[in-house]
């Protein structure tokens, strides 16, 4: 639980910081590509106008500092988009005049007002005389420069994701350490008041029986070894949470034949299925081995055993299977009768909830079985989940094997 909530506070962290810088970085490069697009724009109007007022033999005009920097090209071209030698205006160039032919007659032919073509932006406008005059203007280091602020970018939040995703882990660890030392307390406190409490109901159990042979049966102290019954079995199924939830480090792991726990759980069953009027069958497969506690893997067949039985209606199946399959290995318990609600698949799991909260009390179900289940399967690096299909429920344990 602590573990996946520090995953839900990391992905969040992560998420939120990572859009937040791609977005800042993704509008610093679009307000510069719209910018370079204005400024273009600009300067090509700015050059059609002044290029009007040049004399008949094409010469470059002068004093204008917002050209001097600027590589372009003024050309007039005839009805077929052929350049005119003699009326080329330029300044800065670096283009021959084949090239600059070449761009002329893509413009001409390109039949737009505003058009860029690899880092050549131009305008085109038709004249009275039925020529057609073009500018040119070489956006070749601006573009360069534009793809250079986009590299630094793609650097930047590349490296800011990486800083992000050890700033988010840093954080969600800093963040869920209260959380998880308050459940671990808890845990501690459960299985400490849980062995305090064992004494004294021994004693008290010990005495009431003492107390029935001498003055033999009693409704009352009855009701007293019931309840001291009910109050030891809810004590040992604390204990077993709380063992259940230790680190596997403290517990004896072994190389044990997973397919005999398996059989030898369903064997017990069946004299319980039986007077259930119920059919417990099997679908073991043989000598299957796996790295683990022998005693909490048999506890949890028990468990998912004993809740198919439970809850089965009369008449009907309850299946037990063990299969490998690759490198896993699958244990799936079923049984027919009612089924769970989809909204309350997953609080199943939790420590003393109970599906059906009107249950005799004297069955002394409390609600921790399939958490004691949960935690055996989470200790040994497995998965357990549950399906209900057409009144079949149906659980699944898989373990990673060796």
């Amino acid at each position: 639980m602590i573990k996946k909530l520090q995953r839900k506070i990391f992905l969040l962290l992560m998420t939120v910081l990572s859009v937040i810088l791609v977005s800042a970085l993704f509008t610093v490069n679009s307000v510069n590509h719209r910018s370079d697009k204005k400024q273009t724009a600009a300067i090509i109007d700015k050059l059609m106008l002044l290029t009007d007022n040049t004399d008949e033999h094409g010469r470059k005009f002068k004093n204008n500092s917002a050209l001097a920097s600027a590589q372009y090209y003024v050309v007039i071209t005839d009805d077929t988009g052929t350049l005119r030698d003699s009326q080329i205006i330029t300044s800065n160039a670096q283009l021959s005049y084949d090239e600059i032919s070449s761009y002329a007659f893509y413009a001409f032919n390109d039949n737009k007002e505003y058009m860029r073509s690899h880092h050549m932006a131009y305008k085109t406008l038709k004249q009275n005389d039925n020529t057609t005059k073009i500018v040119m203007l070489d956006r070749t280091l601006a573009d360069e420069t534009r793809m250079q602020l986009m590299a630094v970018s793609l650097t930047v939040a590349a490296g800011g994701v990486f800083l992000i995703c050890i700033f988010s882990a840093m954080l969600s660890r800093s963040l869920v350490k209260p959380v998880r030392e308050t459940f671990d307390n808890q845990k501690n406190f459960i299985s400490d008041v849980s062995h305090e409490i064992k004494t004294p109901l021994a004693v008290v159990n010990a005495n009431a029986e003492m107390l029935e042979r001498e003055i033999g049966e009693n409704k009352w102290l009855s009701y007293i070894l019931q309840e001291t019954g009910r109050m030891n079995s809810l004590v040992n199924s604390l204990l077993d949470l709380s063992r259940a939830e230790r680190d596997t480090k403290e517990k004896i792991c072994e190389s044990f034949n997973i397919s005999a726990c398996a059989l030898k759980a369903s064997m017990v069953f069946e004299s319980i299925a039986f007077e259930h009027h119920l059919n417990l069958c099997t679908d073991i497969t043989p000598d299957i081995y796996f790295d683990g506690c022998k005693d909490q893997i048999q506890q949890l067949f028990s468990i998912l055993i004993d809740n198919a039985v439970d809850h089965s209606s009369r008449g009907t199946q309850v299946k037990v299977c063990l299969k490998k399959m690759k490198k896993k290995i699958i244990l799936s318990v079923s049984n027919t009768g009612e089924p769970i609600p989809e909204d309350e698949q997953d609080k199943i799991f939790e420590r003393f909830y109970r599906l059906d909260k009107s249950r005799n009390r004297d069955e002394n179900h409390y609600g921790l079985g399939l958490a004691i289940a949960k935690a055996i399967v989470l200790q040994h690096k497995g998965q357990i989940s549950v399906d209900c299909d057409n009144m079949v429920t149906k659980f699944t344990v898989t373990f990673q094997s060796s």
